[in-house]
Parts: C-alpha cells; structure tokens; sequence
C-alpha cells in the first residue's frame, strides 16, 4: 500500500473518529489519541513498538494529534465568531469569552500562544484564516518535534536516535516512505534510519547490565563499534553486497568515495533515487548477519 492510499485510509476511516467531538475537548493533549496515531504509523512503517515515536512522525511527516485537535478548536471558534449575531448562541459566546474558565476564553489565549491574535478581527476570510493557521501549527508542531528529537533525558543507556538527528532537519515525509516498495523493505530501512536494527549498539543497551557503547562491538570485526555507519558502510563482511550500490553513488557522485564515512551514510540514506536499491541491500544485509549470527552460536 503506497503512502498516499494509506494516509487518505487513516484521515478518512480513523481520525473522524479519534478526532469526533475535538473542537470541544481538543485544547487538551490526550496520551490515548496519541498511542492509536503511532500505532498506525509503524504499522505502516512495519516496525515495532520499541520504534522511537519521534522517529516515526519525523520520517511520515505527519501532524500530531494535538496540532489536529487545535485546528477543530479553532475552526469551531471561527464558525461561532462569523455566526449571525442575532442568534443566541453568538450571545452565549460572546459572554463567555469574558469568563476566566470558559473554552471560549481558553481559546482566545491559544490564538495569543500561537502569536495569531490578529485573526480574531473581523472580516477576515475564511481562506486566509485557516491558510494561516495550518501553517503555524506545522511550524509549531516541527518546533516541539525537533525539541523532543535533541531530548536526552531518561535516556541513560544513550538515545537510540543518536544518529537519526545528525541528518533529519524538517518534518517532512521521506523518500523511502513515498516511494512505492514492498513494506518489508521499507521495514528494514526504516529500522535502520531510526536505530532499531539488531545491531550491536542496539541490542547492546537491553542486556542486563547494560554494555556500555564503546563496547558494543561488531562480531564480525571485533575493533569497531557495530553502529550504523559501520554496518552500512565500513563492515568487510557486506563487501560484496555494497559493491553495485556504491558504484552507482560515485556515479553519480565523483567525490563519494573521499566523503566521511558520516557523509557517505547521509548521501546514501537521503538520495531519492537510491532509496529502493539500499532497501534491498540493507534486507540482504540483514539476511547475512542473521545467519552469520547463528553459524557463531552454532
């Protein structure tokens, strides 16, 4: 299922119903809205619940439920605003917006958090209104999500996006998502962008104690780190594997090959019209450690 079937699936058949009622209760943040929007997200995404929820609604591009809920909040508040003023609930309102603890008056403060106060005036059209809105709640919501992404606390085992945060700037979706590929390589991919593969680093920080990172160290190399970087591009034991994918990246790059090893991970994870290919490669990548594994443990 593409990414474009699967998010007008989601908006048309599940948010009705999470977000029903929300111009009336959306000012609050709600932890149970939120659990079914990720779970849809890696569902698609085909990872597992361990996947960082950050990481998730970075690379899919979605807003978050609360930015939703305020959009309803606020798409309530400008119906009763341009309401006929001879109605009774136009009167309701306008008292209300005078009491301390009304919704009415709750409403006003988030056009004034959201430096928006100046549509609240009259005559302004319906157009302009929400043009505005959606785009400050996106410029919010990427504000909060790229605070969480920089947020180490209560990660005491070292955070698993580590990485992730070096090259993802924008909340915006990715390559790999809105290219058309089959889910278990968009898993794979995907696990490996958000730090959730079974590598050494990863898999290191669950034992008990947990090892600490600089002795995470490859099986197969046994001097390096099994991160990401050196699992895509620094392990001998995928040469073979890398060689056509690599070939084509100095192509279309002269200086591939005298990047950092840094840079090398970001071309490859970022070019659109590598994304199906290291798909594939990460999948066989995956395939050989597994059974490289389990020949080390036989």
């Amino acid at each position: 299922m593409t990414y474009q079937v699967f998010t007008k699936l989601y908006e048309s058949l599940v948010q009705p119903i999470l977000l029903y009622g929300a111009s009336i209760w959306g000012l609050t943040e709600h932890r149970l809205i939120n659990n079914v929007q990720n779970r849809a997200s890696k569902i698609f995404l085909g990872v597992t619940k361990l996947t960082s929820n950050t990481a998730v609604q970075g690379d899919l591009g979605w807003l978050s439920c609360h930015a939703k809920q305020r959009l309803e909040v606020l798409r309530f508040f400008y119906k009763l605003e341009n309401s006929d003023n001879s109605r009774t609930f136009y009167k309701i309102h306008l008292w209300s917006k005078r009491k301390r603890r009304s919704w009415n008056f709750n409403v006003i403060k988030l056009f004034r958090n959201m430096s928006v106060e100046h549509l609240m005036q009259p005559g302004i059209s319906k157009e302009l209104f929400f043009k505005v809105i959606k785009s400050k709640l996106r410029i919010l919501d990427e504000q909060l999500w790229f605070t969480k992404l920089w947020n180490d606390n209560s990660n005491v085992n070292g955070n698993k996006l580590r990485l992730y945060r070096r090259y993802k700037k924008d909340l915006q979706p990715e390559h790999y998502v809105t290219n058309a590929m089959p889910r278990h390589l968009r898993s794979n991919l995907c696990k490996l962008r958000c730090g959730t593969l079974p590598l050494s680093v990863e898999t290191g920080r669950y034992t008990k104690p947990p090892i600490p990172l600089e002795e995470r160290i490859c099986p197969f190399c046994n001097n390096a780190v099994e991160d990401e970087i050196h699992f895509l591009i620094n392990c001998d034991i995928y040469s073979d594997l890398r060689f056509n994918l690599f070939h084509r990246a100095m192509v279309m790059d002269n200086s591939f090959c005298t990047k950092s090893d840094f840079n090398q991970f970001v071309f490859l994870i970022q070019n659109a019209e590598l994304q199906y290919e290291l798909s594939i490669l990460v999948h066989n990548m995956i395939r050989r450690r597994r059974a490289l594994k389990s020949n080390l443990h036989s």
